[in-house]
């Protein structure tokens, strides 16, 4: 029995021994899953006051910008890889390289489309995106100029022979003051500069943001005002008027002659502006989940906005975190493994196959695709078939004129001319090889 007792007691020692490493990994795993996720926020949690805020809006905008330029600037290169390619497929048509330069054009051309295709969405994504939040910002801004200004209750105060409404049964005269709020011009954000830098860092994370820490609607509707009335002496207007305050926006009693701040018996105003406490927004911008929340505010020429709505910017900023470029590699960046491993390749290789034989063929394995399009499988396509198209010279006439230069030459100065001319060419010699046959 002691045996059976040991035996068990081994076998579960030995059990957790082998579990251990296992629990331990996940222990790591789940601690640096959580490293990540904090070091990813780093940007958001630094945004506690206007600057920082306002360092956080811009660097996101930025790294929009970054974005498309990097999607239009792809879209760019892969086109004219696309007609360098087209125009090597005219030229050597009729020459071992052609089937080779064929599907490396067909695939150049899908390549194009794509990029093309995703430039156009995120251009209209980013600029929605863009236009929402520097909207935002700008509100915010107007609200940081009047929190930041100067308010007045004027320099005087007047008599006024009406009553005000604000007293129940008031007398029919009021004092009057015109007061002022001088919006600021700029704030200083110096002292802030590291909190400012790391708000900027939220560019890098901007992939893996959940919410936008930017200040809502609700946030910038109410500015508070202290609003202060403070009297001196007795101010009783009996029988009579208040008279004008000079110097101060207030008023003295009857009789005080020119009254000033001196005056023995007065009431004045005082305003001012409190410092408003910072409350950071978390507007949900997680990436999009089947339809998303595709509403929209509704145009309502009774009712138009005049501040930005917090749904408009968050479907706005789902869009344009989920159209950051995943940009595909170009023909020439690739290796032979992943050329032959796209459809667009296999598919010209099976078709080229079926033609020479002159009937349905097996699906080709990699291999054969690479040797049939490429002369093997250790080709080093971009050296054997991309570099030679800016050294090949090579001369072209168009009418009387003669062009010369490389396939690549070529491409970028006389495309339309050259594509022509080789077609011409390609059209003659299957003529003469058609008549030859008969």
């Amino acid at each position: 029995m002691n045996g059976m007792k040991s035996g068990w007691a081994s076998a579960v020692t030995k059990r957790i021994h082998q579990q251990r490493p296992t629990a331990i990994g996940l222990l790591i795993s789940i601690c640096v899953l959580k490293l990540r996720a904090e070091a990813s926020d780093t940007g958001s949690k630094a945004v506690t006051t206007f600057c920082t805020e306002k360092a956080y809006a811009q660097a996101i905008l930025h790294q929009l910008s970054q974005w498309r330029i990097k999607t239009a600037a792809a879209a760019k290169e892969q086109a004219a890889e696309q007609t360098l390619l087209e125009l090597a497929a005219a030229r050597y048509a009729n020459t071992p390289e052609g089937p080779a330069y064929q599907a490396l054009a067909a695939l150049a051309r899908e390549i194009a489309q794509n990029t093309a295709a995703a430039a156009q969405r995120a251009a209209e994504d980013v600029d929605a995106a863009q236009t929402l939040l520097s909207a935002r910002m700008a509100e915010l801004s107007v609200v940081e100029a009047i929190r930041s200004g100067k308010i007045t209750a004027g320099t005087a105060g007047t008599r006024t022979a009406s009553a005000l409404g604000v007293l129940t049964s008031g007398q029919a005269q009021h004092c009057a003051t015109t007061g002022a709020i001088t919006l600021a011009a700029a704030t200083d954000c110096k002292a802030e500069s590291e909190a400012v830098n790391r708000a900027g860092q939220v560019g890098t994370e901007l992939e893996r943001l959940q919410s936008l820490k930017v200040r809502k609607p609700r946030d910038l509707r109410t500015v508070t005002i202290n609003i202060g009335m403070e009297v001196k002496g007795t101010v009783n207007a009996g029988a009579g008027n208040y008279v004008d305050l000079a110097g101060v926006p207030g008023c003295g009693n009857n009789g005080e002659g020119t009254a000033t701040a001196d005056a023995t018996n007065a009431f004045a105003a005082k305003l001012s502006l409190p410092k408003a406490t910072f409350h950071a927004a978390d507007l949900k911008i997680q990436a999009e989940s089947g339809e998303g929340n595709q509403k929209k505010s509704q145009t309502d020429l009774s009712n138009v906005a005049l501040l930005t709505a917090d749904e408009d910017l968050q479907n706005a900023m789902q869009k344009a975190v989920a159209a950051k470029p995943q940009i595909q590699k170009k023909v020439s960046e690739r290796t032979l493994s992943a050329l032959i491993s796209e459809t667009a390749v296999s598919d010209f290789a099976e078709g080229l196959a079926m033609a020479k034989s002159k009937g349905k063929t097996e699906h080709l394995k990699p291999t054969e695709v690479a040797k049939l399009l490429f002369g093997g499988e250790n080709t080093d396509v971009k050296a054997v078939f991309i570099d030679k198209l800016i050294k090949d010279t090579t001369a072209i006439t168009n009418g009387e004129q003669k062009i010369e230069g490389t396939t690549a030459d070529l491409r970028k100065n006389n495309f339309s001319k050259a594509v022509a001319y080789f077609y011409s060419k390609n059209m003659k010699k299957d003529s003469q090889y058609s008549r030859n046959k008969a």
